[in-house]
């Protein structure tokens, strides 16, 4: 037995008798070459077992020791919470707001079916906010030395001025600063690939890839597409970001059942364009579950039929040598919060001012404006309420990992195939940990 990675937890299980032991319920395992990976997904340990070793678990020296082995009688769900309360308890309270969702307008320049943001009012921030913005960062970041900021929208590059000023602002005040831009991409021209890096200190760029050319101009319906093709110019943008070498960029792909054949041929595309580029990541995202004006559950069959193409998809781009997606790594530290919304250290500021905790919500669920230090403690306890807990809680191997917000629809989502799809990711990033180790 080897442990790759350590338990997150400092002290080993002390065992008081000699009771017949099992695998804790949030062990995960993945055959490899060596032998079997075992992975706990609540102490974040990693450990590596022989053929033979895995073929008596429960007695194999030290695996007791370091929690992947429990008495029958455990309860780990009771477990998980008390260290759950434990870390939270020591970890340091954040003084002040590290993160910063920033949405530059509303509006946007496509016109997406699915968007959720659909019926939403175009509202664009103006430069005097921007100003009331720069200054709240400096009067609010606390004790961090640096802050991140994520541009959203709408299209955030539709209203890049005042993207200009925020950023102005703070080297102004000397506030160290990065950046990442949830964008279409379609305004991302070489002048704002140069603000990016120089302005900007722009780290991580996210553009959706909807399908190949034809059905993404369909699906995107620009309002000033002008005489090219949008693919195209996306695609170039694409290019100009990764050539910087100091940006990232992630291509999330949407799934649903109407659109496969045409996604594989967007895989195959996109892996061919840009092999090499090690600052690329691509994903897949199912939207048939997410609140959308599209949103459709599916039956159980439908859905495992999604996330089944979604892992093979997945595996092609691994074996295309999309470098980014096998860097993709398992969580040393237990997590804490779902998102920003319960993280206490992260707000939203919309167009006009008014500050949340989710740019999900660009109109409502406030707690607070930048023009005044008073917060709504109730609202804000609101918006960090989780859901009941379900009886699949109890022996699921994510529930170390599972946070479910009442506010977010798609949390609220729990189902056998999404559980399933989770723990298939979490045994590609144990893989890709073991063959870092191995090289």
């Amino acid at each position: 037995m080897e442990i790759l990675i350590p338990s997150s937890i400092t002290s080993l299980q002390k065992r008081k008798s000699d009771a017949p032991l099992r695998l804790m319920t949030y062990v995960v395992t993945q055959e490899v070459e060596e032998g079997v990976l075992l992975y706990n997904t609540l102490t974040c340990a990693l450990a590596l077992v022989s053929h033979e070793e895995a073929q008596h678990l429960t007695e194999v020296e030290g695996l007791a020791d370091h929690w992947f082995l429990v008495p029958e009688d455990h309860d780990d769900k009771r477990f998980c919470k008390m260290l759950r309360i434990g870390a939270r308890l020591q970890k340091k309270q954040p003084k002040g707001i590290k993160t910063y969702t920033i949405l530059t307008t509303t509006g946007c320049n496509a016109r997406c079916v699915y968007c959720y943001q659909q019926g939403t009012r175009p509202v664009h921030m103006t430069m005097e906010t921007a100003e009331k913005v720069a200054q709240y960062i400096v009067e609010h970041r606390g004790e961090h030395e640096k802050v991140k900021i994520r541009w959203f929208g709408g299209e955030p590059l539709y209203n890049n001025k005042v993207m200009d000023r925020i950023s102005l602002r703070l080297q102004e005040h000397g506030i160290s600063f990065i950046s990442h831009i949830t964008t279409n991409g379609y305004l991302f021209g070489e002048r704002m690939v140069e603000k990016a890096v120089t302005l900007w200190n722009v780290k991580k760029v996210q553009i959706t890839i909807d399908g190949t050319e034809e059905n993404y101009n369909s699906i995107k319906r620009y309002v000033h597409p002008g005489t090219n093709s949008p693919y195209q110019r996306v695609i170039e943008n694409i290019k100009r970001l990764l050539e910087t070498e100091k940006i990232r960029v992630h291509i999330r792909i949407h799934l649903n059942h109407d659109n496969l054949a045409d996604v594989r041929q967007l895989t195959e595309e996109l892996s061919t364009r840009f092999k090499g580029y090690d600052e690329l990541r691509i994903y897949f995202q199912p939207i048939f579950e997410l609140a959308s004006p599209v949103a459709k559950v599916r039956t159980s069959v439908q859905r495992q039929a999604l996330y089944d193409e979604k892992r093979r998809l997945q595996r092609y781009l691994l074996e295309k040598g999309i470098e980014n997606n096998k860097k993709q790594r398992v969580l040393k530290e237990l997590s804490l919060n779902r998102c920003m919304v319960d993280s206490e250290e992260a707000i939203v500021i919309v167009p006009d001012g008014h500050l949340g905790l989710c740019e999900h919500y660009p109109e409502d669920h406030f707690f607070g404006h930048i023009d005044s230090d008073e917060w709504d403690q109730e609202a804000l306890r609101q918006m960090r309420e989780y859901c009941e807990e379900i009886p699949e809680c109890d022996t699921c191997a994510y529930y170390p990992r599972c946070f479910r917000l009442k506010i977010c629809a798609e949390s609220q989502l729990c189902f056998k195939e999404w559980r399933e799809d989770n723990i298939e990711t979490i045994r590609q990033q144990m893989l890709n940990e073991y063959l870092s180790t191995r090289k």
